[in-house]
């Protein structure tokens, strides 16, 4: 157990300098590599590597400066850096050893001053208040503590202010259906008015962490008489079970007398939906698979809404 935070720490450190390097070092035709592809790489070379008890490698930072102030123009010339090393430790190991650690301390600094690039420190700076407590709580932790844990505590607090973005960055548009039949947008009703179909646009995430935030800014149901709801949910890969239950609890609320939302979603949230035992409480008509061109489900949505309050058809 000992080694678990450090072996966490080592494979972190790596997979943050590799995308460091990636994201910093264009390739020869201009473009940038793909961070998965290099997590992919990266991790089979280090499992590959600890069979036959090596080190594990990772992107390095300085040693991508250094070949670029040096004149490195393609993946080369670590392939020739490694074959020098090689030749010259074999032939003068004895007199490099007798090189003064303060030579190879210069080495580094040189490297790091030339991989500092103040216009994307800048860039964070201003991004927001958060981002620049995210940046200077990593520099101080860097250096006050060792860089194992330093990692730990830095991507611990990425992970609690992503979070804490996503659950905040919600925001619920009403869509007006106009006499052209275009959608205009608005501020959401305080309460979903009577004897009419509404059209609601979720934007944000809709994770685990925003479903309080979504809940509390939907207008209120309670007491509707004969309204229907839709809530649009168009460029959403997956619902989560935190959205379902949101949207359940919200279409069944005891305590309103409205009609069940139909719900515009694309095609996998219904089969998600089939999975969580819910299908919709007014029948399968209650989902609409997103289509092309754009606003085609949610026209049929409101159609169906209008023909179902005209209808008086049963919740």
């Amino acid at each position: 157990m000992d080694l678990v935070i450090p072996a966490i720490a080592i494979a972190g450190i790596g997979l943050i300098q590799d995308a460091g390097v990636s994201r910093s070092v264009a390739n020869p035709g201009g473009e940038y590599d793909d961070d998965s592809r290099q997590f992919a790489a990266q991790g089979v070379a280090n499992a590959a590597v600890s069979l036959l008890r090596g080190m594990p490698i990772g992107g390095s930072v300085s040693a991508s400066a250094l070949n670029v102030s040096s004149g490195a123009r393609s993946r080369w010339a670590n392939v020739y850096a490694g074959v020098i090393v090689a030749v010259v430790l074999l032939l003068f190991g004895s007199a490099i050893e007798k090189v003064p650690m303060a030579t190879v301390a210069a080495l580094f600094i040189v490297a790091a001053v030339g991989s500092l690039k103040l216009a994307a420190i800048l860039e964070v700076w201003r991004t927001n208040w958060a981002a620049r407590v995210i940046m200077l709580t990593n520099l101080v932790l860097t250096l006050m503590l060792p860089i194992q844990y330093a990692v730990l505590v830095g991507v611990a607090i990425s992970t609690i202010q992503y979070i804490s973005s996503a659950s905040l960055d919600v925001k619920i548009r009403r869509l007006v259906r106009q006499e052209e039949g275009r959608f205009s947008e608005e501020d959401p009703p305080e309460r979903v008015p009577d004897r009419e179909v509404t059209i609601l646009d979720i934007y944000g995430s809709i994770c685990f962490a925003a479903a309080d935030a979504i809940a509390a800014k939907l207008p209120d149901v309670r007491d509707a008489q004969r309204a229907v709801l839709v809530p649009r949910l168009r460029s959403r890969g997956e619902v989560g079970s935190s959205a379902i239950g949101l949207f359940r609890r919200y279409a069944t609320n005891p305590q309103r007398n409205g009609r069940a939302p139909p719900r515009r979603c694309r095609p996998r949230h219904g089969g998600l939906a089939e999975a969580h035992g819910h299908r919709g409480p007014a029948g399968e008509h209650t989902i609409f698979p997103a289509r092309s061109p754009v606003y085609r489900s949610t026209e049929a949505a409101f159609d169906e809404g209008r023909r179902r309050l005209i209808a008086g058809t049963p919740t």
